[in-house]
C-alpha cells in the first residue's frame, strides 16, 4: 500500500512504478491492484479531508462566536458539503 500511496502523491502511474520497481528488481502489483488499492487510498482520503473540514469550521464557528462575528456568508456552502452542522 506505501508504494501506492507514494506514486499517488508524486504523480506516478502503473507504468512508473514498474520503471521504479525494475530498475531495483523488485516484481510489481498488477495494475488492477494498483487501481483497487488507489480507490481505498481515496476513499480514506476524501473521509479524514471531510473530517477535517469539519472539525475546522466549528472552530471557525467557536471562534466567530466568541467574538460574535458569524457570518451568514457561504452558509450553502457548509449545508451542502458538511450537512450534519446545524448552523
Amino acid at each position: 500500500m506505501a508504494v501506492v500511496w507514494d506514486q499517488m502523491t508524486t504523480g506516478g502511474g502503473h507504468s512508473h512504478l514498474e520503471e521504479s520497481m525494475g530498475v531495483l528488481g523488485i516484481p510489481v502489483m498488477t495494475k488492477p491492484s494498483i487501481i483497487s488499492t488507489e480507490r481505498s487510498i481515496g476513499e480514506w482520503w476524501q473521509e479524514k479531508l471531510m473530517e477535517s473540514m469539519r472539525e475546522a469550521s466549528w472552530e471557525e464557528k467557536r471562534l466567530a462566536g466568541k467574538k460574535r462575528g458569524w457570518q451568514k456568508r457561504g452558509d450553502h456552502f457548509m449545508r451542502e458539503f458538511l450537512p450534519s452542522l446545524s448552523l
